[in-house]
């Protein structure tokens, strides 16, 4: 029964590690193409390059992974575990994972709306205010990049998350949040 289990257990690794992967390369194709497309369509006439809007993407794409890291230090301490309906939903991320989804996905899902607006707007605004807002937008979406690829790294490459004691696990999550 346990080889049948451990076989399982490294085949859903396996997925998932190649889900990440396939998901991260096509979110940074994706981020590339923009950021090319955006500077060539707002190119000067005379052919130079908007040097301000991309010192200002530039400068919001490392401005937004930043302000991210604070904003998910303080929600995770203040909205997610202090706050009941959050930890109704973050509680999912404390406990052993039964599919591919857990409640705390939602979260998510919930920054990736302003990331993809964003971008949005400011891929199509030009002047520096777009590119404040795209830089602000991918930096939003490199952060979120960065901390999923780290939860699957922690979770599903280096531990057997349905083999932890539950106080193991959490700690371990926690550490991801």
């Amino acid at each position: 029964m346990c080889d049948v289990d451990d076989h399982h257990r490294n085949r859903e690794q396996t997925s998932y590690q190649w889900s990440a992967i396939a998901a991260s390369t096509g979110i940074t194709t994706i981020a590339l193409a923009a950021v090319y497309l955006r500077f060539q369509w707002h190119m000067v006439d005379d052919g130079s390059l908007p040097w301000l809007d991309m010192a200002a993407t530039c400068l919001l794409v490392g401005g937004g992974v930043v302000f991210m890291e604070f904003w998910a230090r303080w929600a995770h301490k203040v909205l997610w575990h202090d706050y009941a309906p959050g930890w109704a939903l973050h509680k999912s991320h404390h406990e052993p994972r039964l599919g591919p989804f857990e409640a705390n996905d939602v979260f998510a899902i919930v920054n990736a709306v302003p990331a993809i607006a964003l971008c949005a707007y400011g891929l199509f605004r030009e002047d520096v205010i777009g590119g404040v807002c795209f830089g602000a937008g991918l930096g939003i979406t490199v952060f979120g990049m960065w901390v999923g690829g780290r939860c699957i790294a922690t979770v599903y490459t280096t531990q057997t998350p349905h083999s932890l004691p539950p106080h193991t696990l959490r700690n371990n999550v926690h550490v991801c949040a």
